[in-house]
């Protein structure tokens, strides 16, 4: 039987090519530093394509991995500062509260950046979300740029492992 060729419509492919699109862009930053290519940008971008288009489409079990899990093996990054759910809602333990809190902020733009640096190692991104676009922020998390590289790469290997 023929496997059919992914394309960018399954999540797990677009988050592939978005890897590929970041890891050329670095490329072209490290081979010529003066080149009008933002490595931040495209990291941030990166986080989209590889971590909030595929959220909405992966297996839910991908959930179910725990925040513990993920920093016992070196890949979350984030720093969760705040962390005040909603009554009924649950604080963030696993990856899918994680993804779902991410999800929400590149949506509604609550994401800031402490530099306009165009090295990773001298930005951190700050995520904010809350009930809703008028409610106050009730949850926050930040992460360095090279710690972001780190946590998108490592979850597209995750899902890959389990999905691909």
């Amino acid at each position: 039987m023929n496997q059919p060729v992914p394309t960018r419509n399954d999540a797990l492919e677009f988050g592939r090519r978005t890897r590929r699109n970041f890891e050329f862009i670095e490329s072209v930053k490290q081979n010529k530093p003066d080149a009008p290519v933002h490595v931040v940008t495209q990291l941030t971008l990166s986080l989209l394509g590889i971590v909030v288009f595929p959220y909405e489409k992966l297996d839910s079990t991908i959930f179910a991995k725990t925040i513990a899990e993920i920093t016992a093996e070196g890949w979350l990054g984030w720093s969760i500062t705040l962390d005040s759910p909603k009554e009924g809602a649950s604080r963030t333990e696993t990856l899918g509260n994680l993804l779902w809190h991410l999800r929400n902020a590149v949506a509604h733009g609550r994401l800031m950046f402490n530099s306009d640096s165009a090295r990773l190692s001298e930005v951190a991104i700050t995520a904010e979300d809350g009930p809703n676009k008028r409610a106050a922020v009730n949850w926050r998390a930040e992460i360095e740029g090279c710690h972001l590289r780190t946590f998108c790469l490592r979850f597209l290997e995750f899902v890959d492992g389990i999905v691909g």
